[in-house]
C-alpha cells in the first residue's frame, strides 16, 4: 500500500526443553497477484535461555529477504547470522547462509524454503530485538 517498512511483532509461546519447527508464512503481493513463502524455524528454549528473536527484512521492488537472529559473546559483544536470498555486506563475511530456491507446491503459488532458521536462544536481559 505505499509502504516501504513494515515494523510487526508478537511472541510465540512454545514449551521450553522441546525441539519445534514452526512453519512462518508471509504472504506478499496485492489482490490476485500475491506469492505465500513458508519458511522453516527451528525452536529450542530452555529454563536459562527463554527466548529469542529475528528480524525479516523483506525488500518488495527486488524479492529479496534478511533474516537476522543476534546473540550476545562472553566478551559482551554481538554476533549474528543472517539467511538470506540475496548477496549481503556483512563485516566480516562470517555467518550468512544463502537460501536455497524453494521449492514450489504444485497448484498454487505457495513456495517452500527448505533451509531451516535457527534462531539464537537468549537469556531475556540479553534479549535484542530489531536494529
Amino acid at each position: 500500500m505505499g509502504r516501504k517498512v513494515s515494523k510487526l511483532g508478537y511472541p510465540y509461546f512454545v514449551d521450553l526443553d522441546e525441539e519445534q519447527i514452526i512453519l512462518l508464512g508471509i504472504e506478499v503481493g496485492i489482490g490476485d497477484n500475491t506469492l505465500h513463502l513458508i519458511f522453516p524455524i527451528k525452536v529450542k528454549l530452555t529454563k536459562d535461555e527463554p527466548t529469542c528473536s529475528i528480524t525479516l527484512h523483506f525488500n518488495f521492488d527486488e524479492g529479496s529477504f534478511n533474516f537476522t537472529s543476534y546473540y550476545k559473546c562472553k566478551d559482551g559483544g554481538w554476533q549474528r547470522t543472517v539467511w538470506t536470498n540475496r548477496e549481503v555486506d556483512v563485516e566480516d563475511g562470517k555467518n550468512v547462509i544463502f537460501m536455497d530456491s524453494p521449492t514450489p507446491i504444485e497448484g498454487t503459488f505457495t513456495v517452500l524454503y527448505n533451509n531451516v532458521i535457527l534462531p539464537y536462544p537468549q537469556k531475556m536481559e540479553d534479549l535484542m530485538i530489531g536494529y
